[in-house]
């Protein structure tokens, strides 16, 4: 079975962003389920300091699962480049 890891964003009402970390996986029909998600929120400016947490959400991720590396398709630009 296919897995992958999705980092979505929305802004928070006052300051920072809401991140969402999504596990999904390929359905039969070759469509993208959610299996699983995380929520870490992030003050405006201290995005930076924010990288080891999102790194540890994505290996508690497969953890949880059992998985072994999942590829990771999108991910802030604050941690790097995309997959």
């Amino acid at each position: 079975m296919e897995y992958r890891l999705l980092w979505t964003a929305t802004p928070l009402q006052r300051d920072g962003w809401r991140f969402r970390l999504l596990l999904q996986r390929r359905a039969a029909d070759g469509e993208w389920e959610r299996v699983d998600e995380m929520v870490c929120d992030s003050p405006t400016g201290g995005m930076l300091a924010m990288v080891s947490p999102f790194q540890r959400a994505e290996k508690r991720m497969c953890e949880r699962h059992g998985l072994p590396a999942v590829p990771v398709v999108v991910r802030p630009t604050f941690m790097g480049e995309d997959a």
